[in-house]
């Protein structure tokens, strides 16, 4: 069997950060051309732009583009160089979401869970920032932890670009899929690296990581709630092996503060469908439009803004 080498780009960055990563040929083959450049309205850059990411950087294979090596034309992994893809719709709100595709922090589902979701949130108005952040790493509730750091970074980029298009008062939610919805939550509640933006609201999309098998929290270790803690809203499906549990006790602790907080239970849909439509026979698949009534009534997420610049 032949060697797999490694090259870990914290050691030898130069290469990566100074010309940019090149498309390996199996990403190249196996992804669909729209995943890297979506539509006209979309735009992808390196996260950190030239820097050095703080904490821990996934090795991935020699040659390999750290951006991250295609599993199938919906999944990628071994992502040592996070990107933030911005997807902005022709009219813009005001409204904007990071988005935090799920993976079990192996891998990402950077179509169902970014793509897509650029797509049908943007029909809305709403600008769209998809992160695809450090994978695969260690699930830790550490602030320091390389997705919280790509986190906070997104939601600090975010935020300048929606000041260029005219918005300096834009709410900045952010949304996650499972793993990514466990990243969202600690964006809003957990440990953070110090300085940190918080995001004004939170959709967390059948998060996972909050309880464990005996269905005992996880979350007293890490969060921790105020009555200036964001609000959310959760979405899950009573068939889902990822039980609402934790997310159940996140409702009450908002609710001890009076945090507005939704939680949606389908009775189908399982886990991991992202977007998806009625095709598929489960009853989850108009959960956007749930979440999207949700913003509309939480003042916390923005309403309809008007720029006071043309962007």
């Amino acid at each position: 069997m032949k060697e797999r080498k490694l090259v870990n780009y914290r050691q030898a960055p130069p290469k990566l950060l100074k010309n940019g990563p090149q498309m390996n040929k199996l990403s190249f083959t196996l992804l669909p051309l729209v995943f890297w450049t979506s539509c006209v309205s979309s735009k992808q850059q390196d996260l950190w732009q030239g820097r050095p990411p703080p904490g821990e950087i996934p090795v991935v294979q020699a040659g390999g583009d750290p951006r991250g090596r295609a599993l199938d034309p919906l999944r990628i992994t071994d992502v040592a160089c996070p990107t933030l893809t911005v997807y902005k719709p022709a009219q813009p709100d005001g409204r904007a979401i990071v988005v935090c595709p799920g993976g079990a922090y192996s891998k990402l589902s950077v179509v169902k869970d970014g793509l897509h979701v650029g797509e049908r949130f943007n029909r809305d108005g709403i600008t769209i920032f998809v992160l695809n952040y450090r994978v695969p790493v260690k699930l830790t509730n550490s602030a320091e932890a390389a997705p919280r750091q790509d986190l906070a970074e997104a939601l600090r980029q975010a935020r300048d670009e929606m000041k260029s298009l005219g918005f300096p008062q834009a709410k900045v939610g952010v949304m996650g899929f499972s793993a990514g919805g466990h990243l969202a939550l600690a964006g809003a509640y957990g440990k953070m690296p110090e300085g940190a933006p918080r995001p004004d609201f939170v959709i967390a999309v059948y998060p996972a990581y909050l309880v464990n098998g005996k269905k005992e929290s996880l979350i007293e270790k890490d969060f921790s709630f105020s009555a200036a803690s964001p609000p959310a809203c959760f979405i899950h499906s009573s068939d889902d092996y990822c039980l609402p549990d934790g997310s159940v006790l996140i409702w009450k602790h908002l609710q001890e503060f009076k945090v507005p907080a939704e939680m949606h239970i389908f009775r189908s849909g399982g886990h991991g469908y992202g977007i998806s439509d009625e095709s598929l026979g489960h009853s989850a698949h108009n959960w956007p439009d749930i979440a999207l009534d949700w913003m509309h009534f939480e003042p916390a997420a923005g309403g309809v803004q008007t720029p006071t610049a043309k962007p």
